[in-house]
């Protein structure tokens, strides 16, 4: 009685409710028609012969229409023209993208190195004392300097293998040196690569933008200046930076100062402020009103 059911629209769930009064019967058909599938034996598909019909018929007119085109339209044709369609996308999403400026490749090496022996006595002690004395995060940070410290000199002591007129050793290590006294870690009457060697971890600290700010008189602490620049208060020239590792080059030492929006820098006040001194303008209206009455 009943035929296999077939749908390429995938899940559909059919309810149809018959009513053969001639037969003095009545049930209800409820099934789900799987993409290409027949239905499950505990499922009772519509018996609908004129649907099924016209729907064999459009499959059949389908697949013989694909198989014409395929006959009469070459195979070289068909690819010659995806190939000319896909060149022609992406001569476009070149040209799209050559407007744009693309943001340079992240690096995803490691800023740190964990240090080889984790329960070192000497070693604990100086790491603290650090994070205290500088107002550090955590000791994280101290083993990030320590290994750009670490790089730095390990390239100093390759270039200092070779000879002192060797073009690399002359053009690396002038670049070397020209940098770090930029940044203010070598002083200008040091500039040789033997100092590069002396080099400590205090004279990285000593050059970020939270120590900068508290020698400069801008905070109360050092921890006060880890918070003022977390808030967005303090800017090099024009520029707000809210990252308390930020290297200070020398050039760049003079123009911190806080920013223009900050309350500290002239801005808006803050919350508190406000609030206080509505209240503030709310009780001289009280005490005005008050003399009126009298």
């Amino acid at each position: 009685m009943f035929r296999t059911w077939t749908c390429w629209g995938g899940y559909h769930k059919y309810r149809a409710v018959e009513d053969y009064e001639n037969r003095g019967m009545s049930y209800e058909i409820s099934h789900f028609i799987s993409f290409a599938s027949p239905v499950k034996p505990n499922c009772s598909p519509l018996n609908f012969k004129s649907s099924s019909k016209v729907a064999g018929i459009l499959v059949s007119i389908w697949v013989s229409l694909a198989y014409l085109v395929r006959l009469v339209i070459p195979q070289s044709e068909v690819r010659a023209r995806a190939a000319s369609q896909i060149q022609f996308d992406f001569s476009r999403q070149l040209s799209s993208t050559s407007t744009t400026t693309m943001a340079p490749p992240r690096s995803y090496s490691k800023t740190y190195s964990v240090p080889r022996r984790p329960f070192e006595s000497a070693r604990l002690d100086t790491e603290l004392k650090l994070v205290g004395e500088y107002g550090l995060r955590n000791k994280r940070e101290v083993w990030r300097v320590q290994l750009t410290l670490s790089k730095i000199r390990r390239a100093a002591r390759s270039l200092l293998t070779l000879d002192e007129k060797d073009p690399k050793r002359l053009f690396e290590g002038n670049a070397l040196i020209r940098r770090l006294v930029r940044v203010g870690v070598l002083d200008e009457s040091r500039m040789k690569l033997d100092y590069v060697l002396a080099l400590k971890i205090e004279d990285f600290l000593e050059r970020r933008l939270q120590t900068c700010v508290y020698k400069l008189g801008l905070a109360k602490s050092i921890h006060h200046a880890r918070v003022l620049i977390r808030q967005r208060h303090i800017r090099v020239g024009k520029q707000i930076v809210n990252v308390p590792s930020f290297m200070v080059r020398l050039d760049s030492q003079k123009h911190i100062d806080f920013a223009l929006t900050s309350p500290f820098g002239g801005g808006r006040p803050g919350r508190v402020r406000r609030k206080k001194a509505k209240a503030a303008e709310k009780g001289g209206d009280d005490d005005a009103g008050e003399e009126d009455e009298e």
